[in-house]
């Protein structure tokens, strides 16, 4: 007979992560755990569901969870996931191997990693103030205690456990990190004999007596039994929670009187407000950036590479003031300018752009969601679409920590864009969120469009046309396609490499998605 569900205690402890120096209008998640039930014999399945919470009464967007999973392996053995929750999560994730932290490398050690992605398609994932069920973890119960408890690190191995907002990339919007405690007793006929045994001592000469009747002393052998069950066994009840849900670029004319360049020489500065978009690290974190001016009279442009310390003491994070750049004189005046991050960002138009005939200098701004630097573009084309997935998946395989910062000799894939040392959920949610962005219209044409078409898929030919054929690879069910297929059976190869109990969604291979 199946055991009735016990609504049990959500534990959480009261640090809180937060995330500095943004809006306290963005509410929190909190993650937590629920036992389907508080006790449970040697031997059993243990089932115990991860919820995440709004932390007031509206729903919030999720763009992607990282869990650290930590355990007592004495009492208790992972054997996997059920991915039974209401949403479907992109597929081919969960408990990934490899991970960076090495953590799913086994699970003997009594602590793993889990990996939850919000589709590239719309919907998103939400959290709710009543909790949405994420995903079910497995275990069995191996030895008897009075109480095994299931936590989750804030950090391990120099990896951290997050939830990453679904409205702006890279917003940590981690609360609070739970933890559960689950009772173990023995077999019943185990138990039972414990319990005689316990009942004889306790009740010693009364129960042993030879004035008591026979059927006197098995009587106070049964109560002490019971009562030693109710010791070990315990109840639990599950305390309330509390649980906020939380364009393109508009060029102004070029400024000045038409004979303010003629007769000019050399160099004449440009100086720039630049901010990478929310959300990055402190810093400094260094780039490169590649700027472009824009003579619309001559229909020629000029390219300036430089690397601009980002946050910092003084900035901040993602932001760099007063960055000067020297370009070349021309006879009548620069219409406009953008800059890009070739390997992080689409490229942008500084707004209010101007020229100072009075000190030569251009001025302009690149920060505000007009005209700052959008992150999640990794393959140097001019839109973020499959292949920056792709970029990101193929650099988050390969676990350890990379330099977060760039030089002006680096090359394609650098897919750190938050600049944390990890390539993690963190870039995965800039990807998602600014899925199917583009390269604003260029300036000088009227609007015309300068952007290759965004994809879902894209055939091998078409990487080669754009210089990525080393993405080809990737192309794993050989289908002339580089696709979320690919993705998912590469997920698939790595978890049968090394055997590890884990139930990805979808079922079996044959009924992935496969491209038409």
């Amino acid at each position: 007979m199946k055991r009735p569900r016990t609504r049990v205690c959500w534990v959480v402890p009261t640090a809180a992560l937060m995330a500095g120096g943004l809006p306290s209008a963005y509410g929190e998640i909190n993650l937590v755990w629920e036992p389907e039930a508080q006790t449970v014999n040697v031997g059993d399945t243990v089932q115990i569901g991860l919820f995440a919470v709004s932390d007031d009464e509206t729903d919030q967007a999720i763009g992607a969870l990282q869990v650290i999973l930590a355990w007592e392996p004495e009492h208790l053995t992972l054997t996997g996931e059920l991915a039974n929750g209401p949403y479907d999560w992109l597929g081919g994730f969960g408990l990934i191997s490899p991970d960076p932290g090495g953590l799913n490398d086994t699970w003997a050690d009594g602590d793993a990693f889990y990996i939850a992605l919000s589709d590239l398609n719309p919907p998103l994932a939400f959290a709710t103030p009543e909790g949405l069920l994420v995903t079910t973890f497995e275990f069995i119960a191996e030895e008897a205690t009075a109480g095994t408890e299931l936590s989750i690190p804030w950090e391990f191995n120099g990896i951290h456990s997050k939830v990453l907002d679904g409205v702006i990339p890279g917003l940590d919007v981690t609360g609070l990190l739970g933890s559960a405690n689950v009772t173990i007793v023995p077999e019943p006929i185990t138990v039972l004999l414990f319990g005689f045994g316990v009942g004889g001592l306790a009740c010693g000469r009364w129960c042993t007596g030879r004035h008591t009747r026979p059927i006197g002393r098995g009587l106070c052998m049964w109560l002490t039994a019971v009562v030693v069950v109710s010791l070990v066994a315990g109840t639990g009840a599950r305390a309330e929670s509390t649980g906020s849900h939380a364009s393109a670029p508009t060029v102004p004319d070029a400024a000045g009187e038409p004979t303010a360049g003629e007769g000019c020489e050399g160099t004449v500065s440009a100086v720039f407000d630049i901010r990478l978009s929310p959300v990055v690290e402190e810093g400094p974190l260094n780039r490169c950036i590649e700027f472009e001016f824009f003579d619309c009279d001559t229909d020629t442009s000029v390219v300036i590479l430089q690397e601009i310390q980002f946050g910092g003491i003084f900035s901040p994070p993602g932001l760099a003031q007063n960055v000067e750049v020297e370009v070349p004189c021309v006879a009548g005046f620069y219409d406009c300018a953008s800059a890009r991050d070739p390997l992080h960002t689409l490229r942008s138009f500084a707004t209010d752009f101007i020229f100072d005939s009075n000190v030569g200098v251009y001025t302009g701004i690149f920060n505000g969601t007009d005209s700052w630097l959008i992150g999640g573009n990794l393959n140097d084309d001019t839109v973020i679409d499959i292949s920056d997935f792709g970029a990101w998946l193929g650099a988050f395989m390969q676990p350890g920590p990379s330099d977060p910062d760039t030089n002006c000799n680096d090359s394609p894939v650098h897919a750190d864009i938050t600049g944390d040392g990890w390539v993690d959920v963190a870039d995965y949610t800039f990807v998602l969120i600014n899925f199917f962005d583009k390269d604003p219209p260029n300036c000088c044409t009227g609007g015309a469009p300068i952007t290759d078409p965004p994809a879902e898929r894209i055939s091998l030919a078409d990487l080669e046309r754009r210089g990525l054929g080393e993405l080809s690879v990737a192309d794993l069910n050989e289908d002339g396609y580089l696709d979320v297929a690919d993705m998912l059976l590469a997920s698939e190869q790595f978890e049968a490499e090394l055997l590890l109990p884990v139930r990805l969604k979808g079922g079996s291979l044959a009924d992935r998605p496969t491209s038409p």
